[in-house]
């Protein structure tokens, strides 16, 4: 029962970590991609 929970709260944990690397990479690469929308649209204008 013992290892059984462990084992829960460590894939609960893991699966944390993986959700929050996720949305960090997300908004890194989304921010990256509007940054270079902007300097593209002035370049143009």
């Amino acid at each position: 029962m013992v290892g059984y929970f462990d084992t829960e709260t460590l894939n609960k944990a893991l699966g944390a970590l993986v959700l929050c690397r996720e949305i960090k990479s997300y908004y890194i690469d989304s921010g990256l991609v509007s940054w270079l929308n902007i300097i593209f649209s002035l370049t143009v204008d």
